[in-house]
């Protein structure tokens, strides 16, 4: 197993296996559809690439943030 997989594993146990489950596949199949869609557009691999790292990022930033305003209340 890797240190990634062990790390996965570690965290689906601390919130919960179902839930660390939906989560996990909510993300994977918005990233799938995320994917068909930059692929039917006509832009370039750069420009791809910029808006995926984009999309990521401020994905990760709502998470942190909602996540961080849950622990203040």
């Amino acid at each position: 197993m890797t240190d990634t997989e062990i790390r996965l594993q570690e965290l689906s146990k601390k919130v919960g296996e179902n839930s660390a489950y939906d989560f996990q596949r909510t993300v994977e199949l918005a990233t799938d559809n995320l994917i068909k869609n930059i692929d039917n557009s006509f832009i370039t691999d750069e420009t791809n690439h910029d808006y995926v790292t984009y999309v990521f990022a401020n994905i990760l930033d709502r998470i942190i943030d909602q996540s961080k305003l849950k622990h203040l209340n």
